[in-house]
């Protein structure tokens, strides 16, 4: 389960990552694409023609909080930040918190993601984001190592008991 959690807005390019996940589901058919967060600009319409193909993977929700958006993310395998820029993404941390390795592309503010082994930072790429969302789906074992990694930098990093009150 890849997800995807904030506005749906032109600058978090959802655009990317729904040609990821196009690619993604080429050698892995069992992948399925969540899309939470209020659709600012109405772009889920042309984005799920653009899915249309895969309608059975892809589940558009609208805003998710509190219990609902914990247990969304616990759930993912993995968690999309794609945008064309962010002063910081509070959502990382979150996904980070609840053990979900991230991939966030360079024109996000996570390299640090890397040099902690809990997530990727790549290129803002269809293909990039595609190659790490498909490395962490053919490796469990890594993305099991990724998942605690990223728990115990959220704790390092961030104040954990914040974070953990939320969750």
């Amino acid at each position: 389960v890849i997800v995807f959690l904030g506005r749906k807005h032109q600058i978090k390019r959802l655009d990317l990552l729904a040609d990821a996940f196009i690619e993604v589901r080429a050698t892995h058919p069992s992948a399925h694409l969540i899309l939470a967060g209020p659709d600012e600009h109405a772009l889920m319409p042309a984005l799920t023609r653009r899915l249309s193909a895969h309608a059975g993977f892809v589940h558009v929700l609208d805003t998710v909080t509190g219990d609902d958006k914990w247990a969304l993310l616990r759930d993912a395998d993995v968690f999309v930040q794609c945008s064309d820029s962010e002063s910081f993404g509070l959502v990382v941390v979150e996904a980070l918190a609840a053990g979900v390795p991230v991939v966030v592309t360079r024109t996000c503010p996570w390299p640090e993601v890397v040099s902690h082994g809990c997530g990727f930072w790549v290129e803002q790429t269809a293909p990039a984001i595609a190659a790490a969302i498909a490395t962490l789906i053919e490796d469990p074992a890594r993305r099991l190592r990724m998942s605690e990694r990223a728990t115990a930098f959220v704790r390092e990093r961030y104040s954990w008991d914040i974070v953990a009150r939320e969750m």
